[in-house]
């Protein structure tokens, strides 16, 4: 999902999208954020119980406003490995600020944006 408020928090997330009446539950709730403050990039994932839960959850809550801004939903089988690649970068970062990155982990974070 994108377009969040970077006020919204994954609480109010899974309470929306437990409300839509999927048929289904949320397993899981990622906010992206940015690794040095913490703040929301402004997109996340929803990680929903069944697949068809997830298609009626988008359904349903395209363009839902919440804190002022409409959602933009879409179904994605990358969400796991973007949320895997977030947490390599994260590690990074934590080493690169330690002063004990190696050229190896700063190859991984080339052509980004940090």
């Amino acid at each position: 999902m994108k377009n969040l408020n970077f006020d919204t928090r994954e609480e109010q997330l899974k309470a929306t999208f437990e409300g839509a009446f999927t048929g289904g539950r949320v397993k899981a709730v990622t906010i992206i954020r940015r690794t040095d403050t913490g703040q929301s990039r402004g997109y996340g994932f929803i990680e929903m119980s069944t697949t068809a839960a997830a298609e009626k959850a988008v359904k349903l809550l395209q363009n839902f406003s919440l804190d002022d801004h409409a959602l933009k939903l879409s179904l994605s089988t990358k969400a796991i490995t973007e949320t895997e690649e977030q947490k390599k970068k994260d590690k990074v970062l934590k080493k690169r600020k330690a002063g004990e990155a190696l050229p190896n982990d700063e190859a991984d974070l080339e052509n980004e944006d940090v």
